[in-house]
């Protein structure tokens, strides 16, 4: 973890955070209170992946200590569900869905389920970029009317 502070500076210099502290660092920084923080850290796995993720996504400690660039609430909720359930067979692949959320394309649980579910299906094999974007629901928009028009 020591990577998101080497570019921090001044806070990186009095002595060598453990990887728990840059992990709570970075889960405060994104808006996460301590019960969450402490659940997260008490989980090995979850908190490598979460940490691993959150680098897919660009998100840096200096970001983190500057209080820019972070992502938003909603983007950091589905990036934790990445980090939570996103199928092993696929990880040669995460990067691309991680990308979807960060660029705003994937916004809804429903079209980050219907990624790795596509995604599932693909595994370690070549990715087609329109493919996942298709399952995902990019650039879908469904309507007040649509809704009513279907259940009329």
């Amino acid at each position: 973890w020591t990577f998101f502070f080497s570019t921090i500076g001044p806070m990186a210099s009095a002595s060598p955070p453990s990887s728990s502290d840059d992990a709570r660092f970075m889960l405060t920084a994104l808006g996460y209170g301590d019960q969450p923080v402490d659940e997260i850290l008490r989980n090995k796995k979850l908190t490598a992946s979460f940490m691993t993720v959150l680098s897919e996504a660009g998100v840096t400690a200096a970001d983190a200590a500057a209080g820019t660039s972070l992502p938003s609430k909603g983007q950091v909720d589905l990036l934790y569900l990445v980090a939570s359930v996103y199928p092993k067979n696929a990880l040669a692949h995460r990067s691309a869905l991680v990308q979807l959320v960060m660029t705003g394309k994937i916004a809804r649980q429903n079209q980050l389920d219907g990624g790795m579910k596509y995604l599932r299906g693909v595994g370690a094999d070549s990715l087609d970029q329109v493919a996942l974007e298709e399952a995902s629901g990019v650039g879908v928009v469904v309507t007040r009317e649509d809704i009513a028009a279907e259940v009329a």
